[in-house]
């Protein structure tokens, strides 16, 4: 079997495998029919760069990432263009710690060039005031640790791409003040 044997279906998916994965110039040679004679062929063609975004998550502020329990953090994420994408992207995050939720507004962004921003705002739960005495008998009390320094992801995804950043949530130590006389 030589190579000119090859059929031009196969050459056809051989091609638009190599020109998915390819950006620049690119000489492909093979074998077309004439009848029953086999003759040399070559295509050059040039292959644009693919369509993507970036992702970055930021500090809203500086020190806006730092909260203390039962309170908000707050970041910027940004999706910037890269070569002409167009397509939405949805955003999720994971990693927060116990008891912490994330949201975002707007939920999903297009991307351009400049960079387009959705808000993330991380909510954490506090402790209520109060004591608790005996044995507590349920799993659904979610409390976020107070002292911790979290790393969550955030995930965009659209127009088939999924990309990720991550970022620093902190959660300060609580303090409990108890006046004179109290246990």
């Amino acid at each position: 079997m030589n190579t000119c044997d090859i059929s031009r279906a196969y050459i056809r998916a051989a091609v638009a495998v190599l020109l998915a994965a390819f950006v620049g110039t690119m000489v492909l040679t093979g074998c077309g029919s004439a009848g029953q004679t086999y003759s040399p062929i070559a295509k050059t063609g040039t292959v644009a760069p693919a369509a993507d975004f970036t992702i970055a998550v930021a500090d809203t502020a500086p020190g806006s990432g730092t909260v203390a329990p039962g309170g908000t953090a707050t970041y910027t994420v940004t999706l910037t263009a890269v070569n002409g994408f167009s397509s939405p992207v949805s955003l999720s995050v994971s990693g927060l710690p116990t008891g912490a939720e994330g949201t975002f507004s707007p939920n999903s962004v297009t991307p351009t060039a400049g960079g387009g921003a959705s808000a993330l705002s991380i909510t954490t739960t506090a402790p209520g005031p109060g004591s608790l005495t005996g044995t507590i008998r349920s799993s659904s009390i979610s409390i976020t640790p107070s002292g911790t320094s979290t790393t969550f992801t955030v995930t965009g995804t659209g127009g088939f791409i999924t990309h990720q950043a991550t970022a620093i949530l902190d959660v300060t130590q609580s303090t409990t003040t108890t006046a004179a006389g109290e246990n």
